[in-house]
C-alpha cells in the first residue's frame, strides 16, 4: 500500500508509504514513507473502490532536472544543530509548509541550497510516474528520536517542473507531533473532511487496517496502519470489524507488519480528490472506502477525548 526506508527507509523504509516521502539553521520534508518515509504493503480489492481520474496537473518528469546524490558536508555537530533549529522552529512557517517549502512554490534548488549541507538528497523517480521523486535523509539529533521513528528522517518530495507539489515525512520531524494521538491530529487540524480506510490480510490470515484522515482544503493527508480490533462478522457480502484508531502503532511495531503514522502535504486545494493524492501522488492501491458523513462525524468526536478506549464497528464490502 505505502511506498522509508518514507522515501529511502517515507514518507529509509508514502505510500505512503507505499516505503513516505530532509543548510541552513533556520529553514527546512514525511509514513508514513522513502521510497517514502514508510511502505505500506498492497491489498488486492475491487477495482471500483476509486473513480480514478487523470490529474490535470500531473506531467511527464521530462522537464525536470536530474538530481544528482549529494552528501552532507557539516561536521555531525553541526548537522545535529541545523536539524534542532529547524524541528523547533520549522523554518518559521505553518503546515502544511514544512521547514519553510512551500508547496507549489518553492524549487527543489532552493531546498538543497537551504539544507544541502544537512543531509543526503537522492533521486528515486521510476518510469511512468506522474512525478519526480527526490529523498532528502539526515540523522536526527540523539534526544529527538522517539517510538515513532528511527535515527534517519526523511522527507520525500515530489516534483513538477522542478518545483515541490507534494511532501511526505513521518510525524517525528515535527516537533508538536514527536507525541501524537488521534486527538492530536483532530485538534490541530479539525473534523476530517473525509476519511477513507483499506481493510488488509496478512499472510497468516489476519486483518488490519489503514486509515487516512484527509483535509484537502488544507493540504493535509495523514495515514498510518494497525491491526484490527476484532472481526465482528464475515460473509459473501463483505465483513465487519472493529478499529481502534486511538492506538498509534510505533515503530517497534512495523515487525507485526502495522506503520506508524506519516504526512503528505500538498498545495491546499478543496477540489482536489482523494484518489489523486492517494493514487497518483502516493502509489497507493485503489481499495480505500470512503466513510459516511454520520460515521467520520462519530469518529471525530468519539476520538477528541483522548481517554476514550472503545473501538468503532466498521462495514468493508
Amino acid at each position: 500500500m505505502f511506498s522509508v526506508q518514507f522515501e529511502r527507509k517515507i514518507l529509509l523504509y508514502i505510500g505512503f508509504i507505499t516505503v513516505f516521502t530532509a543548510t541552513l539553521f533556520w529553514l527546512m520534508s514525511c509514513n508514513i514513507q522513502p521510497e517514502d518515509e514508510y511502505p505500506m504493503p498492497t491489498a488486492e480489492t475491487p477495482e471500483s473502490t476509486l473513480n480514478i481520474q487523470p490529474s490535470p496537473s500531473a506531467t511527464t518528469t521530462a522537464t525536470n532536472t536530474p538530481i544528482p546524490t549529494a552528501s552532507p558536508t557539516l561536521s555531525p555537530i553541526q548537522i545535529a544543530e541545523g536539524i534542532r533549529q529547524i524541528y523547533e522552529s520549522n523554518g518559521g512557517c505553518n503546515l502544511p509548509c514544512l521547514w519553510s517549502i512551500e508547496l507549489g512554490k518553492t524549487k527543489i534548488q532552493d531546498v538543497q541550497g537551504r539544507i544541502g549541507q544537512l543531509g543526503t538528497f537522492e533521486d528515486f523517480t521510476r518510469p511512468a510516474e506522474n512525478f519526480q521523486r527526490v529523498t532528502f535523509t539526515t540523522l536526527a539529533p540523539d534526544d529527538l528520536i522517539g517510538i515513532y521513528d528511527d535515527d534517519s528522517w526523511s522527507l520525500g518530495f515530489r516534483l513538477e517542473n522542478d518545483v515541490v507539489v507534494g511532501l511526505s515525512t513521518g510525524i517525528g520531524i515535527i516537533e508538536k507531533f514527536s507525541q501524537p494521538s488521534t486527538t492530536i491530529f483532530l485538534r490541530e487540524f479539525g473534523e476530517p473532511e473525509e476519511i477513507w480506510i483499506d481493510v488488509i490480510p496478512d499472510p497468516v490470515g489476519l486483518l488490519d487496517y489503514s486509515i487516512a484522515l484527509y483535509y484537502p482544503s488544507k493540504g493535509v493527508f495523514i495515514i498510518w496502519r494497525d491491526t484490527v480490533g476484532s472481526l465482528l462478522s464475515e460473509d459473501d457480502s463483505g465483513i465487519e470489524i472493529t478499529i481502534c484508531p486511538q492506538h498509534i502503532p510505533t515503530l517497534a511495531d512495523t515487525m507485526i507488519g502495522s506503520y506508524p503514522p506519516y504526512f503528505y502535504f500538498f498545495p491546499p486545494n478543496s477540489e482536489i480528490p482523494f484518489d489523486e493524492i492517494a493514487i497518483q501522488h502516493l502509489t497507493l492501491e485503489p481499495s480505500y472506502r470512503l466513510l459516511d458523513d454520520a460515521s467520520t462525524n462519530k469518529l471525530y468526536n468519539t476520538y477528541l477525548d483522548p481517554n476514550t478506549q472503545i473501538c468503532l464497528p466498521f462495514s468493508y464490502p
